[in-house]
């Protein structure tokens, strides 16, 4: 999980896999409760993850 602060435009990161070239990512919203559909995404060495919700905060679940 990642804590995206409110006033960020994106996180960048890379995930190490176990060989697996594929993940499920979803965006939860501390102060609704509310979570985003899950998708699932490749693997790749820099991802760049911009928040579901704008000028909100927002926890990343990888």
């Amino acid at each position: 999980m990642y804590f995206i602060p409110l006033n960020n435009y994106a996180i960048h990161t890379t995930i190490k896999s176990d060989g697996n070239a594929r993940f499920k990512v979803s965006w939860f919203n501390p102060l609704t409760g509310e979570y985003s559909d899950k998708k699932v995404i490749e693997n790749s060495n820099w991802k760049e993850y911009i928040p579901y919700w704008k000028d909100q905060l927002n926890i990343l679940i990888l």
